[in-house]
């Protein structure tokens, strides 16, 4: 089933939150119908369009025209004009222009909140799009094969899937038997069978995709952080951790196919929270055997733990 979800941030604004909610459980129903031909666009018009025309009234008067790239009063509108990708581009632009405006902090920090909703459920809505449109080669004629697919990037790494790099390359994507055969979900390294045989690097990454998802939430929750909480503010170790490395590797959350990435590499790697708290504390001016006393563990434990943490993951 191709389930539609979203990140809602704390203090959204109630309106909002609800509509997304009302899509996602309407989605459902359109997900199993496996002869549904609907457009998501349907749910945005009849539940996120009225939220959003009033949230977009609470904004400041110099920033409601330009919340929606300017012209557009309905979202869905906003979504068929500039698509999907363009359009958590521009949000993504305001939300950053926005930022800088020094409203009434208690509001602030909700529009703020609202419209990082707002761009996750635009980020979801891209990647789970309905059936409908055809995959069209640089002459314009439609090919055999579904662009809306959940095909952008591998759900475990992060890399262009096996489809993507299919219509990045114009090569041909029938083969022998002249079906189509490239995976949608994953990229060339994690499909589930290679060379005829089961892939016994998918396996292990299926096994891990939950973890790799909570770091996922984690990069994207520090670089919301990041623009609302002082490094010297942060209390949990985890959040001071995350919140360096972003600003070491320069990862912004308009870029999820690299922030999962991340995410990959930092599970495989076995990057433990464990480790990224000796890490956190060593940034903050521990000594080896200060940190040691203050978790419980040898200072050889704190010392061997620090040296098998490669310099990609070091803050």
């Amino acid at each position: 089933m191709n389930d539609l979800s979203a990140i809602i941030w704390k203090g959204c604004d109630p309106l909002i939150s609800d509509a997304i909610h009302r899509v996602v459980e309407g989605w459902k129903g359109y997900s199993n119908d496996l002869n549904a031909k609907r457009s998501i666009i349907v749910l945005i018009k009849k539940f996120m369009d009225p939220a959003i025309v009033e949230f977009r009234t609470k904004l400041p008067i110099d920033y409601q025209y330009d919340f929606l790239g300017g012209g557009f009063s309905n979202y869905s509108d906003f979504l068929i004009r500039y698509g999907y990708d363009e359009s958590r581009i521009i949000l993504k632009k305001f939300e950053k222009d926005f930022s800088q405006f020094n409203y009434r902090e208690k509001y602030y920090h909700e529009s703020m909140s609202t419209l990082s909703s707002i761009y996750s459920f635009t980020l979801e809505c891209e990647i789970k799009r309905s059936k409908k449109s055809r995959v069209r080669d640089k002459e314009g004629l439609e090919g055999g094969l579904n662009q809306n697919r959940d095909h952008v990037y591998c759900i475990i790494c992060g890399n262009r899937t096996a489809f993507a790099s299919l219509v990045a390359q114009k090569s041909d994507p029938q083969g022998a038997s002249g079906k189509c055969r490239p995976s949608y979900k994953f990229c060339s390294e994690h499909t589930p069978v290679s060379n005829g045989k089961c892939n016994s690097i998918h396996k292990r990454g299926m096994r891990n995709l939950d973890y790799i998802n909570k770091e996922c939430f984690r990069i994207l929750k520090a670089c919301f952080l990041r623009k609302h909480v002082k490094l010297s503010d942060f209390t949990s170790l985890i959040d001071f951790y995350f919140s360096h490395y972003i600003e070491k590797h320069q990862i912004e959350d308009i870029y999820i196919s690299k922030v999962r990435r991340h995410a990959y590499e930092m599970v495989r790697d076995g990057i433990s929270d464990n480790k990224k708290g000796i890490m956190a504390l060593k940034k903050i001016g521990h000594s080896q055997l200060a940190i040691a006393e203050g978790l419980g563990i040898r200072r050889q434990s704190v010392s061997k733990a620090l040296i098998s943490v490669p310099e990609k993951f070091r803050i």
